[in-house]
């Protein structure tokens, strides 16, 4: 049974609530980010990570969510709000199919240092420890890290000890973050899994006071003249059944929904509406 929320609109909204379809449109299209409870424990776990002792081993960690729940997002809004206070931290997807050499060439172009695999690996290796040097690099994010498991396994051990050698000489944390298939490449060496323990995002879970809550806040982020009670038994199973509970499926079906409620003229997000979107994933 879900909870009573009241809506209390997001002062962003009311300043528009008043405005033309497609002023409030595009602000839906625009997309707000929300910081819910378990995002927030997260990045407290990676502030700590940045407070411990220079050490030659340091921490780090493994980010595991299923896809379409976040995970990025969350990486890249975290360096965007915290790099300003602490300093340069580097965001790098990690290559499919890749070798040593490609990883430490990937590494090298997002600091901005353009190389070619055809550099000896120790050239590559000692360019990338000047750059994170000459750039003061706080942490490294490694994204996408279950690509790894389309290379081949020599080169996947390779990589692993290149990420160990990094972690050893650069004297910085690391971040792995990828889907749950990402805890096998580890799996490979258990000295490289002991640095990198595994946090998960998890689903949402229907009928808990959490997910109303996040529904809650989404509302309070729509433009729209009517309340939703998106956080209501029925709406609430319904987007959740849609969803299967993924983030970033659950804000993908409210902003459509959001910009059909205001072009169809209903302004609100009805069941009958939400059962007459099309989604398929």
């Amino acid at each position: 049974m879900s909870k009573q929320i009241k809506r209390v609109l997001h002062p962003k909204v009311k300043s528009i609530i008043d405005e033309n379809d497609e002023v409030r449109i595009r602000f839906i299209q625009k997309g707000s980010f929300v910081e819910y409870e378990v995002i927030k424990v997260i990045w407290q776990e990676i502030l700590d990570l940045l407070e411990q002792p220079v050490r030659p081993r340091m921490e780090g960690m493994l980010l595991v969510s299923p896809t379409n729940n976040g995970k990025t997002t969350m990486i890249r809004k975290f360096i965007v709000k915290y790099s300003p206070d602490i300093g340069n931290l580097v965001y790098v997807e990690t290559p499919e199919r890749t070798t040593l050499k490609e990883f430490y060439v990937e590494i090298l172009n997002t600091l901005g240092y353009p190389a070619k695999s055809t550099r000896s690996t120790g050239d590559l290796r000692r360019k990338i420890l000047v750059g994170l040097e000459n750039q003061k690099v706080k942490m490294l994010f490694f994204d996408e890290i279950q690509n790894l498991l389309d290379s081949r396994r020599d080169h996947k051990r390779d990589i692993l000890n290149g990420l160990k050698s990094l972690n050893n000489r650069a004297q910085i944390p690391i971040v792995l973050v990828g889907i749950e298939t990402a805890k096998e490449i580890l799996d490979l060496d258990k000295q490289v899994a002991d640095r990198y323990p595994a946090i998960e995002m998890p689903l949402w879970e229907d009928g808990t006071d959490d997910y109303y809550n996040l529904l809650a806040t989404f509302e309070a982020l729509l433009p729209l003249k009517k309340p939703s009670n998106l956080h209501s038994v029925n709406i609430a199973k319904r987007l959740h059944a849609v969803s299967e509970g993924k983030i970033g499926r659950i804000t993908t079906i409210i902003r459509k929904c959001g910009i059909k409620a205001i072009r169809g003229g209903e302004e609100r997000i009805t069941l009958s509406l939400l059962k007459s979107m099309p989604f398929r994933w």
